[in-house]
C-alpha cells in the first residue's frame, strides 16, 4: 500500500518574471495513493526531487524546457478530498526561482532540506584604518636630515592607511587557546597570498549562539587582521627600506658610544651631549659626512595561520564578466 501514480498537471503550470525576484516558475503534479494514511511527506518523497535540482518542465517524462539558473526552492502540498475505494490524491506545487540553495549566506541546504550553517562561506570585510607613521626618508630614499646632518626633532610623520580585513564564519566549537596562540602574532609563512610576517592577527571574537538549523550551539566568530608590506626604494645599490612592515626601524643614535668595548659618555666641546647623536654601525660617533645607520628588530611573535583553514580563494573569488 503506497504511492500509486505521479502525473503532471499539464494545464496547471504558472510562473512569471519581476524586477526584484527574476523568473519564478511553478510546475504542478498529481500524486495518487491507495493508502489514506499517506501524508504530505510521502507525496513529496515520491517525486525524487532534491534541494539544488534545476528547473524542468514537465517534471515527469522528457522535459520540453529547462533552465539551469532556476533552482528548486519550495514544494507546497494540498490534499484533495478522498476519492473512491479509499484512495487519495495530493496536488503538489513545485516552485523554481533564481535563489541557489548552495549559495545561501546562512549555509547551503542539503538534499534533505536542512540548512548547514557550518558550511556557509566565510564573510569578508576590508577597510583602511588611518595611522601616523614616522618619516625617515623622502620618496627617493634620501635620509631626511637638517643641514648639520642630524635628524629633525621632532621628526616628520605622514598619514598612512593600515589595511584591515575582518573574516567571519560559523564554527562548531571554539578553543579559547586559539586567541592566545594567534592573536597579536604574525603569519610565520606565506598565507592566503600574503608574504610571511606581513599579516598580524589583531583580534578573535567568538560568540555562542543557538541555531535552529543546527539544532545546537554554534560559534559565529570574527577574525580581525592587519596587513603591512615592506616599502623599499631602489637607490642604485642596496634597496633602501623606507617602511619595513611589522619590523621596527630605529635610527642608530644615543648619548653614549662604544669605545674599546666599553660604553662612554659622548662629549662635544668638552661637554656631555644632552640630545642623542648619530652613531656608526660599530657604536662610535658618526662624522657629519656619514650616512645615518638604522637598526631593524623583529620583536613580534609568529604563529601558524594555516590552522584557521580558510578557503584558498577567500581573497580572490569573484564573478567574471560575461563576454
Amino acid at each position: 500500500m503506497a504511492i500509486t501514480g505521479i502525473r503532471d498537471v499539464l494545464d496547471g503550470a504558472s510562473g512569471g518574471w519581476s524586477l526584484d525576484g527574476g523568473r519564478r516558475f511553478v510546475a504542478r503534479v498529481y500524486v495518487d495513493s491507495d493508502d489514506r494514511r499517506d501524508g504530505p511527506q510521502a507525496a513529496i518523497t515520491s517525486l525524487g526531487l532534491n534541494v539544488g535540482d534545476t528547473y524542468r518542465y514537465p517534471l515527469t517524462g522528457t522535459p520540453t524546457e529547462t533552465n539551469a539558473r532556476l533552482f528548486l526552492n519550495s514544494i507546497d502540498v494540498e490534499e484533495q478530498a478522498a476519492v473512491s475505494n479509499g484512495k487519495k490524491r495530493f496536488t503538489l506545487a513545485v516552485v523554481f526561482s533564481p535563489i541557489d540553495p548552495n549559495k545561501d549566506p546562512g549555509g547551503p541546504m542539503g538534499e534533505d532540506g536542512y540548512r548547514d550553517p557550518f558550511a556557509a562561506p566565510p564573510t569578508l570585510r576590508a577597510y583602511g584604518d588611518p595611522e601616523e607613521e614616522a618619516v625617515m626618508h623622502d620618496k627617493d630614499g634620501t635620509p631626511i636630515l637638517n643641514t648639520a646632518g642630524d635628524p629633525y626633532d621632532p621628526g616628520l610623520s605622514r598619514p598612512k592607511s593600515l589595511l584591515i580585513f575582518e573574516i567571519g564564519r560559523v564554527e562548531r566549537e571554539f578553543d579559547y587557546s586559539r586567541i592566545t596562540d594567534i592573536k597579536d602574532h604574525l603569519n610565520d609563512a606565506a598565507w592566503m597570498g600574503f608574504p610571511a610576517r606581513s599579516v598580524m592577527c589583531l583580534d578573535i571574537q567568538p560568540e555562542r549562539v543557538w541555531s535552529s538549523d543546527a539544532n545546537g550551539w554554534t560559534w559565529p566568530t570574527v577574525y580581525k587582521f592587519a596587513y603591512r608590506e615592506d616599502l623599499t626604494v631602489d637607490d642604485g645599490g642596496d634597496d633602501v627600506v623606507l617602511y619595513p612592515g611589522w619590523t621596527a626601524k630605529v635610527l642608530n643614535q644615543g648619548l653614549r658610544q662604544k669605545v674599546s668595548g666599553e660604553r662612554k659618555q659622548i662629549f662635544i666641546d668638552n661637554a656631555p651631549v644632552s640630545a642623542p647623536v648619530l652613531l656608526k654601525d660599530d657604536g662610535t660617533v658618526a662624522a657629519p659626512t656619514d650616512d645615518p645607520v638604522y637598526k631593524y628588530y623583529d620583536y613580534l611573535p609568529e604563529a601558524d595561520f594555516s590552522v584557521l583553514d580558510f578557503p584558498s580563494d577567500l581573497f580572490s573569488a569573484g564573478t567574471p564578466e560575461i563576454p
